[in-house]
């Protein structure tokens, strides 16, 4: 959530910036009909919920039961009674015994997870990828380095999306210029948010001063969009000054594409990104098709996006967004999902590898649980965690009938996803101002899978630089059977901490949000423990979850499910920002032991919240800051 709280001015400046208006002048464009329209937007449902009831009645009479006397049938009600009780003592023994044993019963150990999210294979795009292409950056100085390494090595093209460019990235500026003047065959797409790229410093600079000049320089080779929300027309932008007119809705997706190669991110193109604001960063080395994804999706964000124009002004590329938000909703609408249908399509061969092995997998691990299953009743049973699968190994003496656990016959049979592919990877989009909520949908489907599986992955870690959950993702976490880990900024390394104005109060709005999800997780006493990021100088932004298996050679904590892209898993990201992330699934061993090391890295600098650190003065959280949860709560 950078939105109007990322800023590259001194807080002292802020009040003198506020009430700067846009240095650019926006030229709308006439479309015909467009300011007489009265549509309505109904855009089409990409998913139908049908709820169907089916109801039985039967009835019995009475007067065809056995009569019994009254003495009999008081006997008969306490033998019954007496039955039932004994019954149920046996039960809850059973139940008792089988959760011990389940707690000591070692982790559930699976030769691939990919067929345990074929719920979801058929909900979006899918791509396979190398796994010894990935590298995971954990330094923002690394992060900013492979930016201007990818740029200089691009002979096609590069794209990069953020919020925002700050206006002192001159040297990023410049990486452009040269790698356009050396390489005559490069095109370059910048897209940025168009309420925070034109906001000026006191100097009159934005990120639009800084960027015009490549479009000056390299007029066909260079396009620069600014995306506008439709939720903030022209009427409103006219009543709230530049800053705070961003927290209606903006343009949140990091990407960066340089020919093949793609770096997803949740870091703003900024010197404070660069160099000490924690985030996260993974690069996906010759990834193509994953690559093309997100280079068309760029590119039809561009299509209905401001254009900057040589001369320097912005010029719509269709429906203003400020004047005419409806028709803008039903133009953005149609070209994401005709974007979103082409990648299912595009995808569909892989998705029927996909469920194809998913099935035959599902059936032999359905298999090896049975004979399990018959294996524990039979006798007492050892787990020899150095199997793939679990594998019994039986007491039995030789008169017993030994039952033997065999290698499905057909596993050399399984279908092959691609040459070395053992790793997934499934865009989530979430744009609920033009009604694509792939985020919002299939977050829910994927909770349920790792809950549903809860003694296979025996951790979810998730970090948020804007700890502000939906009520949703809060009881997703309250239900759920594994134990929590969460990671977010401390006070003091909020980007707002002792800031002046309005920004002063933002550490206590995410202050007061970390300490409903801590007493709700305490109240019904859930393994959720919440850790704060503290390091001196350094401000922290990152977001992301990981699902966590334990080795069972070393016993430690390997992530082999992750989610990166841009999203807090906030409100805000769900209601009101564009925003672009994805589902990663691995079998790979070196990249799980490489995420493991990712999350140690950033509990590097973490401390556990417990009761007492929301009884601390600094810590009081004031009156009206609650009562303006209730009603900003989905701006932040």
């Amino acid at each position: 959530m950078e939105n109007y709280l990322d800023f590259s001015q001194s807080q002292s400046n802020f009040m003198s910036t506020i009430n700067k208006q846009d240095t650019l002048k926006l030229q709308p464009i006439n479309i015909s009909s467009s300011s007489n329209t009265q549509e309505s937007f109904v855009p089409n449902n990409l998913i139908y919920e049908n709820h169907i009831q089916n109801g039985l009645g039967q009835e019995t009479t009475l007067n065809n039961l056995i009569q019994k006397n009254l003495y009999s049938e008081r006997v008969y009600a306490k033998q019954e009674t007496n039955k039932k009780s004994i019954e149920n003592e046996i039960k809850n023994d059973a139940e008792m015994k089988k959760d011990k044993e389940k707690q000591n019963k070692p982790s559930k150990n699976l030769k691939t997870i990919i067929p345990l999210f074929k719920p979801i294979f058929n909900e979006s795009a899918v791509f396979s990828v190398d796994a010894s292409k990935i590298e995971i950056i954990n330094k923002p100085t690394d992060y900013y380095n492979k930016i201007k390494e990818q740029i200089l090595q691009a002979k096609h093209r590069v794209v990069l999306t953020a919020l925002y460019i700050g206006i002192d990235q001159v040297d990023l500026i410049q990486t452009l210029h040269k790698a356009l003047a050396e390489c005559k065959t490069l095109r370059v797409t910048i897209l940025f948010d168009c309420l925070r790229g034109t906001r000026t410093s006191n100097s009159g600079e934005s990120s639009v001063t800084l960027v015009a000049p490549l479009v000056t320089a390299y007029p066909d080779r260079v396009e620069i969009a600014l995306y506008h929300t439709p939720e903030l027309t022209r009427p409103l932008k006219m009543l709230l000054p530049q800053r705070v007119n961003e927290i209606i809705g903006l343009f949140h997706a990091k990407i960066v594409i340089s020919d093949d190669n793609l770096i997803l991110a949740g870091a703003n193109l900024s010197t404070e990104y660069f160099e000490q604001r924690q985030d996260r960063y993974v690069f996906f080395g010759n990834a193509t098709s994953l690559s093309d994804y997100f280079y068309d999706l760029a590119i039809t964000l561009t299509k209905i996006s401001y254009q900057l124009a040589p001369q320097h002004t912005l010029i719509p590329s269709g429906p203003d967004p400020t004047t005419n938000p409806v028709q803008f909703r039903q133009t953005a609408f149609h070209a994401l999902d005709s974007f979103l249908s082409n990648w299912y399509a595009r995808t569909q061969a892989l998705r029927d590898q996909l469920n194809e092995f998913a099935d035959m997998n599902l059936k032999e691990q359905s298999k090896s649980d049975d004979t399990e299953s018959t294996l524990t009743n039979q006798s007492d049973v050892e787990y020899d965690n150095d199997c793939d699968m679990y594998s019994a190994v039986s007491d039995m003496s030789e008169e017993t009938t030994t039952i033997e656990t065999k290698e499905p016959e057909n596993t050399n049979k399984l279908p092959k996803l691609s040459k070395d592919t053992d790793t997934i990877v499934i865009p989530m989009l979430q744009m609920k101002q033009l009604n694509i909520r792939e985020n919002e949908r299939l977050m829910e489907v994927i909770m349920n899978i790792i809950d549903s599986n809860s003694d296979y992955w025996k951790n979810l870690f998730i970090t948020s630089g804007y700890l502000n959950f939906t009520n949703e993702f809060k009881k997703v976490l309250n239900e759920i059977n594994t134990e929590v880990d969460i990671v977010c900024a401390a006070p003091q390394a909020n980007s707002f901490y002792k800031g002046s104005g309005l920004s002063a109060n933002i550490p206590a709005f995410y202050t007061y949000f970390e300490k409903q999800v801590h007493d709700g997780s305490a109240k019904k006493d859930l393994e959720l423990r919440i850790h704060e990021y503290v390091r001196p100088g350094w401000t922290y932004h990152a977001k992301g979850l990981w699902a966590s298996y334990k080795d069972p050679e070393t016993g430690e904590l390997l992530p082999n499910v992750t989610i990166l892209g841009s999203t807090n898993f906030g409100r805000r990201s769900m209601n009101r920002d564009v925003e672009a992330q994805v589902l990663m699934i691995t079998d790979n061993k070196k990249l799980q032991k490489d995420m493991a090391n990712e999350i140690k890295n950033l509990l590097n600098y973490t401390v556990l919240v417990d009761n007492e650190t929301f009884n601390k003065e600094e810590r009081y959280v004031p009156l009206k800051v609650k009562l303006s949860t209730y009603l900003f709560q989905n701006m932040f």
